[in-house]
């Protein structure tokens, strides 16, 4: 299938347009050029390379921080894992949308979880390998001190030979499970103006706080929200908790705990099950709220606005996770997307049945 054969040209965001036959000329090197999907921050086109074969190409839109985009494609290029795409290229080209960062990396060839889930659900031992596969690649991208912020069927691929490779590098907060995170509800979720909020005596040192949106973070909430939005219109009941169970029958229809909250017992049952098959026993999901930390540290954040961000009402307790930084509360959620975590913009999908979202 050559470029002739596609649409002619890509919508992006309303109005501006990129030729593809203009697009495959500045890529002499790239031939089959389609587009898979589309979103608010990128769009991303399949192809094949020259040398290495079957690739993704992504175009990020103007607008998007350049250096922060480069950070995330180096960032990403640290992990040594067998099952995250490889950043084959990476530049910039001035398009009829404007000046654009693109990126060139290996593709994933089969489907998304999401779409895998719809045949019905997984047999013990698919549920393991992708366990196994997910967690392995999660500790070789936290050796090199990176979090992926948007762990999510859509974002883990099945490749043709039934491996599981992580896509889209969510940890951003440093909130604590139990009492800060499986609790949280809508009433406390301000996407218009890109905010959650804790409420003053549910916190560990019974303080309120705020955490402003990251850009992920913001569009994560958002899929979370039109999901609860789903099961309430079926099952004609409210959806209070941010984080709820998605339970599918095998008939596809909402089971009972759809839409009710995950409790503490339910999260961590879960959470050994898949260390075991991980084989990392003695993990814990504090681990996470350290790493948190360290990336609000490694984004330039001022200890004080990490401390607040983060729950800590005490240097000294602070000082146990060894951080040392120094910037703004508002800007502290555009300055974290600067950390050494890989994170890219999810991107929305024609209906394809091989995404590709990384």
């Amino acid at each position: 299938m050559g470029v002739a054969s596609v649409a002619e040209t890509i919508q992006v965001n309303p109005n501006p347009t990129i030729d593809l036959a203009w697009l495959a000329a500045q890529f002499p090197d790239l031939t089959n050029l389609a587009p898979i999907g589309q979103g608010g921050q990128k769009i991303v086109l399949s192809a094949q390379h020259s040398t290495d074969g079957p690739v993704v190409l992504k175009l990020i839109h103007p607008g998007q921080e350049v250096e922060r985009t480069n950070r995330e494609l180096i960032a990403i290029t640290q992990v040594n894992s067998p099952r995250v795409p490889r950043v084959l290229e990476r530049g910039q080209l001035t398009t009829a949308m404007g000046d654009c960062v693109w990126f060139r990396e290996q593709r994933v060839q089969g489907e998304s979880v999401r779409v895998r889930l719809r045949s019905g659900p997984f047999p013990a031992n698919e549920v393991i390998l992708l366990g196994l596969h997910v967690l392995e690649t999660l500790a070789d991208a936290e050796a090199v001190s990176i979090v992926h912020r948007d762990v999510k069927p859509d974002n883990i691929m099945r490749d043709l030979s039934g491996a599981y490779w992580l896509l889209d590098f969510g940890f951003v907060t440093g909130w604590r499970i139990n009492s800060e995170v499986l609790p949280l509800q809508w009433r406390q979720v301000d996407l218009r103006v890109g905010e959650v909020r804790l409420d003053p005596g549910t916190t560990k040192n019974r303080e309120g706080r705020v955490f402003y949106l990251t850009p992920e973070l913001h569009q994560l909430l958002k899929e979370q929200r039109a999901a609860a939005e789903q099961i309430q219109r079926q099952k004609n009941m409210i959806v209070r908790h941010v984080f709820f169970h998605r339970d599918v029958t095998k008939a596809g229809d909402f089971g009972h705990w759809a839409g009710k909250g995950i409790s503490a017992d339910g999260f961590y049952h879960a959470w050994r099950t898949a260390r075991v098959a991980a084989g990392c026993p003695g993990s814990i999901p504090h681990d996470f709220r350290r790493t948190a930390i360290r990336n609000m540290v490694r984004a330039g954040i001022p200890e004080r606005v990490a401390m607040k961000l983060s729950g800590h009402k005490t240097r000294s307790v602070f000082d146990r996770y060894n951080v040392v930084s120094d910037g703004d509360l508002r800007d502290a959620a555009s300055r974290l997307g600067h950390t050494g975590g890989h994170t890219s913009p999810s991107v929305a999908g024609f209906g394809n049945a091989n995404p590709q979202n990384p």
